[in-house]
């Protein structure tokens, strides 16, 4: 077996992980069937003090630290809503599966490499843990049933219409889409 062959596998078994960690998280906060959107900020409440701050520079989504056993996430406000759904949850992943502290810079929530090229690596892998959590496979395609949306007729009005739904930004609806082959 091969180096190429041995990381795809390694790669796979990552992406399970992550997806089994998302499904026992809405298992555990009872959001199977439910849109988590906003409820995001509950979800992060319960696990950290949250800090909403309008940070001056717009690369800075957000931060996490953890000070005598207490964890704090900052998320900034001056980036648009749907941005700040996407670091909340970029964050749960920090706090339930990886305690480090971390700055969330935009150049990592909205990274441009294949997300299998490089798995390992802690923030992808949060970034992997948001979208799952966020747009969850059967519920995604439980809303493009509702809605009439499927392969041969998806186009940007549909995709702006579920990434306004599940409250994400535009590009990682693209990116779910695109991950379960129906772009």
């Amino acid at each position: 077996m091969d180096d190429r062959t041995m990381g795809k596998k390694s790669d796979r078994y990552v992406l399970e992980l992550i997806k089994s960690q998302a499904h026992q998280k809405h298992v555990e906060y009872n959001k199977l069937n439910d849109i988590i959107g906003t409820q995001i900020f509950n979800i992060l409440a319960l696990n950290s003090r949250v800090l909403y701050y309008p940070l001056e520079d717009d690369d800075v989504w957000g931060f996490a630290d953890k000070i005598k056993e207490q964890s704090f996430v900052c998320i900034s406000t001056s980036i648009p809503y749907d941005k700040q759904v996407f670091a909340a949850a970029h964050e749960l992943y920090h706090l339930w599966f990886n305690e480090e502290q971390e700055l969330i810079l935009s150049s990592v929530l909205e990274e441009e490499e294949d997300i299998n090229s490089q798995i390992n690596d802690t923030e992808l892998r949060a970034n992997r843990f948001a979208a799952e959590f966020l747009v969850e496979e059967n519920l995604l395609r439980q809303e493009m049933k509702t809605y009439g949306i499927n392969r041969d007729n998806i186009g940007i009005k549909e995709i702006l219409k579920l990434a306004t739904l599940f409250l994400v930004p535009y590009k990682t609806m693209v990116r779910r889409l695109y991950e379960l082959n129906i772009l």
